[in-house]
């Protein structure tokens, strides 16, 4: 049986986001990383991590999370917002954004680090 882009999404987000080795968090990081889509992606998220206000941030993370997932279902942007929005507590939701958010900062920190020594 085939799922749906929703169906697909809400299997996904399903389980216990807040551990840091849940499949999704663990491939939005691949994404951030840039192994989705190559080095300019990586580039160019490290630089919006690095330049960002929290409210920025908070916008950023929201927007690549939808990138990622409309992506990983093979759907638009907006089909992705919306199913995100249905498969996830209001919360589920804003506990994930933390989450994220805190991926990714450390990631870029740990970036900076590397070229700084490098």
């Amino acid at each position: 049986m085939t799922l749906t882009a929703t169906q697909s999404i809400a299997q996904d987000l399903a389980g216990d986001l807040t551990d840091p080795n849940h499949i999704v968090r663990r491939h939005f990081s691949l994404w951030i990383e840039g192994s989705y889509k190559g080095e300019e992606h990586r580039a160019a998220n490290l630089k919006a991590l690095c330049e960002c206000n929290a409210r920025q941030l908070r916008t950023f993370i929201i927007s690549e999370f939808t990138k990622f997932t409309a992506a990983d279902a093979y759907c638009s942007y907006g089909h992705a917002q919306k199913s995100i929005v249905a498969a996830l507590s209001k919360d589920a939701l804003a506990q994930l954004t933390k989450d994220l958010t805190a991926d990714c900062v450390e990631w870029a920190i740990d970036q900076t680090a590397d070229e700084v020594a490098a």
